[in-house]
């Protein structure tokens, strides 16, 4: 929804980010790298790669360096997705999604707020599919 809005650097390091995500629970769902696929699209970014050589610390102090505030929270909300869009938020992926909100100093309020407008959103997708589908 707000990728468009980064700049190339930080779209880059967005995508290692969410490659980061999928493999957060060792499990990487058809509709994880469908959504992934989806954000380079977004993004206008031509090499859609499901592979990083940077660990997640890096990436996230990379991002930490070049981003503002509101980069991150767009960041934050958006790896969230990812998580949710094959339907399951595990363990590992929760754990995954704290460690974003807590390098990013996102309050605990926030990042909640963010989880129940992506599960409504979600909600009222599935409804619209199935009414119109």
């Amino acid at each position: 929804m707000f990728l468009s809005m980064l700049e190339n650097e930080k779209k880059e390091l967005f995508l290692d980010l969410a490659i980061h995500a999928v493999n957060a629970n060792k499990n990487i769902a058809e509709e994880q790298k469908a959504v992934i696929a989806q954000y380079c699209s977004e993004m206008d970014m031509q090499n859609i790669r499901m592979e990083t050589s940077k660990d997640l610390e890096t990436v996230l102090e990379e991002l930490l360096k070049v981003c503002t505030e509101g980069e991150k929270r767009i960041i934050a909300f958006e790896a969230l997705g990812l998580l949710l869009s094959d339907n399951t938020y595990d363990d590992m992926e929760k754990t995954f999604f704290q460690k974003i909100i807590r390098k990013f100093e996102i309050r605990d309020a926030l990042a909640e707020e963010m989880l129940v407008l992506l599960n409504d959103y979600n909600d009222v997708l599935d409804r619209i599919c199935k009414a119109v589908l």
